[in-house]
């Protein structure tokens, strides 16, 4: 057979090792010092347990057990099987010290191995690396040097069969089996068997693919309990002729295929995966109990094992939701729990609810399909506390579970006119957002015997945190709950004895209302210095959510308006002096939380990045909230990485709400949040060779600060854009934070304001370029100048500083494309 490689595929992945050996092909190898075949002919220097080996399959290691292998070991093993032709070796792992330490397989002619070929030397870290000779005597030699020493190698032979089978023993925990006829058919007489024997494993699945065979061939699958020499079987199946999508499981952890046909048979073939269901210390199986716990099985005092495959599947009849709460979590961090909703009891098709690892406590998920699994995988590296979970079923029988956000609406037992199922489990939450109270009216409640419905107050929608509001059972009307906070949960659970007619319950949300942003108004303008002109607002209220949105430094919502409409500044300072300016001050510490149109509940977590799209940085959750509306109409979660101030923005689609408290990201799911929480936008248009001001929409506008109008473009006051839009009817959009990144220069360099237009700057005399195919341009240190022009009375900074701040940043832009214009709705006479 000569120098070789080969590749065997298992969980692991597909893998080939080439020779690299100083020892050639064909060289004598070892000092025989013995007969030919007995142990005396092996070299054995170190705690190794050189032997000669004659069994039909087995297992072989260095010798070492929990240590390393001994410095400069040289040990051999000889595998001499009586009318063998052909030997598989298979390493379940293989540990040495990369480019020193050797694992050397040969292949002989005789037990004496006068001409040893070699197969393979194998070093460094492997794992379900396989060695076939095409002889039936194998001989296994270690090699070590004296420096570093490792945990050695441990390995399985068998005996190879005959036909075009690639027969052996699998210690992986998922691989591929098939008759090895690939697209040809398979061979007449062929005799073949393959042993499956992951390490630790309790339940091993196996799954045919495809299988088509003659009359007469025969693929049996069997069990065993004593180990891989599987001297007594339990037969499970036998299949022949043809099937499709055939299951088969072991509840022992060992599993044979035989294969066998007849002399004069040439068929198809057969193709099964195999993959472990439960090892380790796990206690798998199927629950249909209403509720239940499930954990990793190492207790309290033990850690979980490496390389842990276990599952649960949770499927109690007429269940239609399931919850999962974990307890008590801590993983490895290579290791994690899976949490899945499957459409059916054997989970044929599946949605993942959760890849959960690392420390976790209180953890919850719900199936809302009736069927749920849980999957739990170690790697070979460090094991860890382990987890602990309950189930319960939370919708079952006729109700019509969920979350609803409505600000009102009716929720029922779902029984209609006919009574309430027995053992009844039923959960409905009610959420809507922005809530601060939500009522409770029951025009109809009857219930007998042991049923009931428990009322709680929640403090989000996970109802982690409640508090029992009511306890209703028996015959009532008119029952009226309220809660104190925007989060309700109702219960419903009925025991197994009489029926109940059930209820129905009517809800209504209560909102922020006006009063919810009082102030401490002070008629006060001793702030003025430091301001930024919001423009016209229609109420105090209002004035508070544009200050809240535009500035982020204010500390005051500074209005002149009174009891109606006036002008609003954002202003900064601690002078609460009353003058005679005719202006109220609000300092913005003292107005309710509940004033807030844009609060989130925010998940530390970066779960959902399939398909994400990034849309700039941004300033404040607030910010990213409102690029992800702008600019990704089919986003559901607002996801930032600034949570201490400014940072990525990205839009992102999914439901994995599993926080993770080492991420740099968080999350927030954006239907929650109010529609009243707008920055607003801004639009230039092209109409023939004039250009004029565009400003559509009800959002909230930026104004040019001293003289009270609407600015769309970068200039801030010129009378036309600084540059050309190819084509009619051209317009571009950005975010009134880009606006602010001119006018704030104090607060942020002007390099973020390139970056969130697409561009990039490394200070003075920057070369900038966007791809952006509209047009051309070059804006120079006059564009810049021209900036200082802008509200040399009431703005930030005087003409002066203006220039003195821009000119010493940047002396030229040179551009590709239009810079992106910046944001201005709902302007009057722009």
């Amino acid at each position: 057979m000569g120098s070789s490689s080969y590749v065997f595929s298992s969980s692991m992945g597909s893998s080939s090792y080439m020779i690299s050996s100083s020892v050639a092909s064909g060289s004598s190898f070892g000092s025989l010092s013995g007969s030919c075949g007995d142990d005396s002919q092996l070299e054995c220097e170190g705690v190794c347990g050189c032997k000669v080996f004659r069994e039909q399959a087995g297992f072989v290691s260095d010798g070492s057990g929990e240590s390393n292998y001994a410095h400069d070991s040289f040990c051999e093993w000889m595998i001499s099987v009586p009318n063998a032709s052909s030997i598989e070796l298979v390493f379940s792992f293989l540990d040495t010290e990369e480019g020193y330490d050797f694992v050397d397989i040969f292949q002989c002619e005789s037990e004496c191995c006068e001409n040893a070929t070699l197969l393979d030397s194998l070093s460094g870290s492997l794992f379900d690396v396989a060695v076939i000779s095409s002889t039936g005597i194998m001989k296994i030699a270690l090699r070590s040097d004296s420096v570093v020493s490792l945990r050695g190698f441990a390995a399985s032979w068998r005996v190879l069969c005959s036909g075009m089978c690639d027969c052996g023993i699998f210690d992986g925990d998922t691989g591929v089996i098939t008759d090895g006829s690939g697209d040809l058919q398979y061979a007449g007489d062929s005799r073949c068997e393959w042993i499956i024997a992951p390490p630790l494993a309790s339940v091993i699945r196996l799954s045919f693919s495809f299988f088509e065979l003659l009359p007469g061939d025969e693929v049996q699958v069997w069990e065993c309990s004593d180990g891989v020499e599987c001297f007594s079987k339990n037969l499970l199946e036998s299949f022949s002729g043809s099937q499709s999508g055939e299951s088969v499981v072991s509840s022992t952890g060992i599993m044979v295929l035989g294969f066998q046909t007849q002399s004069f048979s040439q068929g198809q073939g057969f193709e099964a995966e195999w993959a472990v269901a439960c090892n380790g210390f796990c206690t798998c199986g199927v629950f249909e109990e209403d509720a239940g716990s499930l954990t990793d099985g190492s207790g309290p005092l033990a850690d979980y094992m490496d390389m842990s495959r276990c599952e649960w599947m949770i499927a109690p009849p007429g269940a239609s939701a399931i919850r999962l709460e974990f307890g008590f979590f801590e993983t490895h961090q290579g290791d994690f729990v899976r949490v899945l909703e499957c459409d059916d009891e054997f989970c044929s098709s599946s949605v993942i609810l959760a890849n959960i690892r690392g420390l976790q406590t209180g953890s919850e998920y719900v199936s809302r399909t009736g069927f749920m699994k849980v999957e739990f995988s170690s790697d070979g590296d460090t094991g860890g506390p382990g987890f602990e979970a309950d189930w319960s079923v939370i919708c079952n029988n006729y109700c019509a579970c969920g979350t609803f956000r409505d600000q009102t609406g009716t929720i029922s037992d779902g029984s209609g006119q006919l009574d309430v199922m027995d053992k009844s489990r039923c959960e409905w939450i009610i959420a809507p957002p922005r809530a601060l109270s939500i009522e409770l009216t029951f025009p109809f409640f009857e219930t007998v015997g042991g049923d009931y419905v428990l009322v709680l107050e929640c403090t989000d929608e996970t109802c982690g945190s409640s508090t029992e509001l009511a306890f209703l059972s028996g015959s009532q009307s008119g029952i009226r709950v309220t809660s104190g906070t925007g989060v309700v949960k109702l219960q419903l659970i009925s025991d197994n004895d009489v029926q109940s007619p059930g209820f129905e319950a009517n809800w209504q949300a209560f909102l922020p209302a006006s009063g919810d942003c009082s102030c401490s108004w002070i008629q006060t303008n001793a702030n003025s210095a430091r301001q930024l002109d919001m423009g016209i607002a229609q109420s105090r209220d209002e004035c508070i959510a544009l200050v809240r949105s535009n500035c982020w430094w204010a500390t005051i919502a500074n209005f002149g308006g009174g009891d109606g409409a006036g002008s609003c500044y954002c202003q900064d300072g601690e002078e609460r002096s009353v003058d005679e300016s005719g202006r109220e001050s609000c300092w913005l510490e003292e107005v309710p939380s509940s004033c807030d149109f844009c609060h989130c509940e925010w998940i530390r977590n970066n779960y959902n990045t399939e398909g994400e799209l990034y849309v700039g940085d941004a300033d404040s959750q607030q910010e990213c909230i409102e690029l992800v509306r702008r600019d990704c109409p089919w986003a559901t979660i607002a996801n930032f990485a600034g949570a201490s101030g400014s940072g990525e923005c990205w839009c992102q689609e999914g439901n994995d709400r599993t926080p993770d408290e080492t991420s740099a990201y968080e999350s927030c799911w954006i239907e929650s949040v109010s529609e009243e929480c707008s920055i607003g936008d801004c639009a230039w248009t092209a109409q023939g060779p004039a250009f004029a001001y565009t400003c559509s929409g009800s959002n909230p506008p930026v104004w040019h600060p001293g003289d009270g109008t609407c600015q769309c473009g970068p200039t801030y006051g010129a009378t036309e854009p600084p540059f050309a839009i190819e084509g009619p009817e051209q317009r571009r959009t950005a975010q009134a934070s880009s606006n602010r990144k001119l006018l704030q220069v104090e607060f942020q360099p002007l390099d973020r304001y390139a970056r969130r237009a697409g561009m990039s700057s490394s200070g003075a005399s920057s070369t900038v370029s966007s791809s952006s195919t509209y047009g051309s341009s070059t804006i120079t240190s006059s564009f810049f100048s021209s900036l200082s022009s802008y509200g040399s009375s009431g703005g930030l900074y005087s003409s002066n500083i203006m220039s003195s701040i821009f000119m010493s940043s940047f002396m030229t832009f040179s551009f590709s494309g239009g810079l992106p214009l910046l944001p201005c709705d709902g302007c009057q006479n722009c």
